[in-house]
């Protein structure tokens, strides 16, 4: 759970610009700052899903295409079928391959409606996926995690949305698009690449943390 507000974050950020005015004038406002910070949690879910999921159970649509609960980006994880009325755990169902299956069943789209969802296939479109066997109409609820955009800030003294160890690759985000801001000068846009690959850095190692800790507990 994250303890850090919003105006730590920027702060730090302000701190690494050198954008530390005593009487407040500062170059960047903090509805500035804290704009980024907001694209930030965009930019961090779209490269790294796991840094905010939702589990929600939820009614599907009939039929195969489906889309995911408002600020859903892409499914992570089944975790059961609920039924005709959302109520009522069922069989659990897996991510696949959409590949996989039209090699099995070329025709799968075309297989009799069925309630039950066996697979869920991610597609390369944002906040859509597809289920397998196709939905009866009306259609059932399912359980699923899914990685989803964080919300906005209410204000500057919110807390962040996202777990405080991706503090600091917010930061690093936040000067990345400060200096960007300033790019005519060379030095800044030498120095907003360096803080862009620093805050994917600090992304990548810390997918690297999960998956070795995956591997030790699986």
């Amino acid at each position: 759970m994250p303890t850090l507000t919003c105006q730590q974050i920027v702060t730090n950020a302000r701190r690494l610009l050198r954008d530390n005015d005593p009487d407040g004038d500062f170059a960047h406002s903090d509805e500035v700052l804290l704009g980024w910070l907001t694209e930030g949690y965009t930019d961090m879910v779209i490269l790294k899903p796991s840094v905010n999921t939702v589990i929600e159970t939820f009614q599907l649509q009939p039929g195969v295409e489906q889309t995911l609960p408002d600020g859903g980006v892409i499914p992570i994880r089944g975790i059961s079928n609920m039924g005709a009325d959302g109520a009522i755990r069922g069989n659990v169902f897996t991510l696949a391959d959409s590949k996989a299956l039209y090699r099995g069943f070329p025709d799968w789209m075309l297989h009799t409606a069925d309630g039950s969802v066996q697979h869920v296939l991610p597609s390369p479109t944002p906040t859509s996926f597809q289920v397998y066997p196709p939905q009866p109409d009306p259609a059932h609820f399912v359980a699923l995690e899914y990685s989803a955009i964080p919300a906005e800030p209410a204000d500057i003294n919110a807390l962040i949305s996202v777990d405080d160890e991706y503090a600091p690759a917010l930061t690093n985000y936040i000067v990345h698009r400060a200096l960007s801001e300033d790019s005519d000068h060379p030095a800044n846009r030498e120095k907003a690449t360096m803080f862009h690959e620093k805050y994917l850095q600090l992304l990548g190692a810390k997918a690297q943390q999960e998956m070795a800790s995956s591997r030790r507990t699986s």
